[in-house]
């Protein structure tokens, strides 16, 4: 078995593409907390551009194939959220939908290599 390094499971991650941001998961400082055991297994968080992120399950998938296809023998991939929590949220709309439902849209402020940007989410119910 190949040794898996550091710089191999950072090069993986870093042609995961956030979908939404069309930017790298390593570019964009999202990936933290990398351990490489001497068994092969491999473990790091993703850390979200908001809690209630709609493409988790896709951004969690495409990390865990990435570093699979290295040859690590387990993936470990925690989801996280690094998002302000001092109530600077900067807009939150509710609206209704047309079967029914309600939408909520947050704008949450985050932090990246490149500043400050905004994100929104939508949760349909």
């Amino acid at each position: 078995m190949t040794e898996i390094t550091r710089e191999a499971v950072l090069a993986a991650l870093g042609k995961v593409q956030e979908p939404e941001l069309h930017q790298d998961l390593v570019s964009l400082g999202m990936v933290r907390d990398l351990n490489i055991g001497a068994d092969g297994d491999v473990s790091f968080s993703v850390m979200l551009t908001t809690p209630a992120c709609p493409l988790r399950g896709q951004i969690e998938k495409e990390a865990r194939q990435a570093v699979e296809a290295l040859g690590a023998k387990k993936v470990s991939v925690k989801l996280d959220s690094d998002v302000l929590n001092d109530g600077r949220m900067l807009l939150c709309i509710i609206t209704h939908t047309k079967k029914g439902g309600f939408c909520f849209i947050f704008f949450q402020r985050f932090q990246h290599p490149g500043g400050y940007c905004g994100f929104g989410t939508i949760i349909k119910r």
